[in-house]
C-alpha cells in the first residue's frame, strides 16, 4: 500500500534529516555535494532511517487502499443519488 502513495514527507535520524517520499522512493538533496551527487534515490525498503516518519495526506492513504478513481466513483455515486449538482 505505501508504495501507491504519491507524496509525503519525511523526518528521519532523530529529525536532522528530510527528505520528500513517492511511490517508493526516497527523494534527498545533499547540500555538501555538487553535481550528480547532489540529488539521489533510494528504495524505502533499503534507506537507512535510525529513527524517524513519514507524514502522509490524509486522502493519499485512501488513494492507496482504493484505486486511482475513488474519488471519482465517490463523486458520481452520490450524484447519482441527487446529492448535489454540478
Amino acid at each position: 500500500m505505501l508504495k501507491k502513495v504519491k507524496f509525503a514527507v519525511g523526518v528521519s535520524r532523530g529529525g536532522k534529516h528530510t527528505w520528500l517520499y513517492s511511490l517508493g522512493k526516497v527523494y534527498e538533496v545533499h547540500w555538501d555535494k555538487i553535481g550528480a551527487e547532489l540529488y539521489e534515490v533510494t528504495n524505502l525498503e533499503d534507506y537507512a532511517w535510525l529513527s524517524g516518519a513519514l507524514v502522509v495526506p490524509p486522502d493519499a492513504i485512501v488513494a492507496a487502499i482504493f484505486d486511482n478513481n475513488i474519488w471519482e466513483k465517490i463523486f458520481k455515486y452520490f450524484k447519482s443519488l441527487g446529492v448535489f449538482s454540478i
